[in-house]
Order: C-alpha cells, then sequence, then structure tokens
C-alpha cells in the first residue's frame, strides 16, 4: 500500500523526491531492477548532487549487467554513477569498495588502484581503506606497494593507539 500511495504522490508532483527514491527502493528490494532503474534515473535527474541517488543508481546498473538478471550491458553506467557518487561525496567508502571490486573484475586495474588509493586519502584513520588497498595491490602483483601501506598502516594506528593511551 505504500508503494500505492507514492505512486499517487507522483502523479500529484512527478519530481517528489521522497516518492522516486522510495519506489526505486521498493522494486530494488522485489529485484525488479528496470523498474528500479527508471525510478533512480528520474531520481538523479531532480537530486544531481545527491551522493545517495547515484549510489543507488550505481547498485541498479551493477544488478542489471548481470546476465542471470537481464541482457542489459551497463556496467560502464554504473562505474560512471560510483564516479559521480565520488565526486559529491570523497569519503564515501562503501562506495569505493563497490568501484574497486567491479573495476578488478573487469580487469580494469588502473581504476581500482586510484579509487583505492584515493579511499585511503580520503579516509586516512579507516583501516578498512588501508586493507583494500593492500588487498588491492596483492590481486595486482604490486607486492612492494602493498608491504608499504602494510607498514604504513602498523605505523599509523600503532602511533595512534599510543597517543589515545596517553590522554
Amino acid at each position: 500500500e505504500a508503494e500505492a500511495q507514492f505512486k499517487k504522490a507522483l502523479e500529484v508532483f512527478p519530481e517528489d523526491v521522497l516518492a522516486l527514491f522510495n519506489l526505486g527502493r521498493v522494486h530494488s528490494d522485489k529485484r525488479q531492477f528496470v523498474e528500479a532503474k527508471n525510478y533512480y534515473e528520474r531520481l538523479v535527474e531532480v537530486t544531481q548532487d545527491d551522493p545517495m541517488a547515484w549510489y543507488n543508481l550505481a547498485g541498479v546498473y551493477a544488478e542489471l549487467d548481470n546476465p542471470a538478471v537481464s541482457d542489459y550491458n551497463t556496467i560502464d553506467m554504473a562505474i560512471q554513477c560510483y564516479l559521480k557518487v565520488l565526486e559529491l561525496d570523497p569519503k564515501h567508502l562503501e562506495c569505493s569498495f563497490k568501484l574497486m571490486e567491479i573495476a578488478l573484475s573487469h580487469k580494469k586495474t588502473d581504476l581500482a588502484l586510484k579509487v583505492m588509493e584515493e579511499a585511503v586519502d580520503h579516509n586516512p584513520d579507516e583501516p578498512l581503506a588501508y586493507y583494500n588497498l593492500i588487498s588491492t595491490y596483492d590481486k595486482c602483483k604490486m607486492f612492494e606497494q602493498a608491504e608499504q601501506t602494510r607498514q604504513k598502516l602498523k605505523d599509523r594506528f600503532t602511533k595512534r593507539s599510543r597517543e589515545t593511551g596517553k590522554a
């Protein structure tokens, strides 16, 4: 019944952000990704500076690229949307991780490395960013960079735990 209410809201006001977002989410949850795509595409037209709208659209494009879901070829659109999220919100770690995974699975190692290096730069106090960068270096057979990043992580958090202990 909430879905019906959101559709009514769109009849009255076709740019209702809440209705577009929730209808996209409802259809995503039901794995109706074509319908979700339509709502999220409308949402990003209305809220071009909202990273969450772009993030949701990227996720739908990634799902639609799966041959078990559809015959669409939308992975490049997913990548562009995830890049837009990071442009709007450079600290969005979940987006960085998803983009890195897509990049690696499509043999776009330069993109995966760039995304994870920037994730560490924008989130220097987040160990998970370092772990994912190390993993990316390892997968790209860049073992020296992985080891340097491990040492950087160790140094950073050893220093931080000493500072926390003194406080």
